[in-house]
């Protein structure tokens, strides 16, 4: 079986038309916190929904953690929902947002970023 360039980039269009809400792109470093552990990630994209994370390793990750992002003072809950080698795609858990700033700097922070 031989994939070409083309079926990639059906296979990737379903996955975007799923999301009911556009992603931003950004790139900010993050924390996955959980009981018995922390990981370093970076945040690739992001939206009220969820996130794409870079993460180092798959390994001993959980399903369910925290998603710390410091400079927007950001802490919410999350859940994986897929996985690759390097990366995690996230949805945030509904109702229990803890953001420690004010909506401005949740703004400025998902905006796209500059060149």
């Amino acid at each position: 079986m031989t994939f070409n360039n083309f079926s990639l980039v059906v296979r990737s269009l379903s996955v975007m038309e799923k999301r009911h809400v556009r992603r931003r792109r950004v790139f900010k470093a993050a924390i996955i916190e959980f009981p018995g552990g922390v990981f370093s990630c970076v945040v690739r994209d992001l939206s009220d929904c969820g996130a794409n994370l870079d993460v180092p390793s798959q390994i001993g990750i959980p399903y369910e953690f925290m998603l710390s992002i410091p400079t927007a003072q950001l802490h919410r809950p999350c859940r994986a929902v897929w996985r690759s080698d390097k990366r995690v795609g996230i949805a945030f858990v509904k109702n229990e947002r803890q953001f420690e700033g004010n909506e401005d700097d949740l703004a400025k922070f998902s905006q796209e970023p500059s060149s």
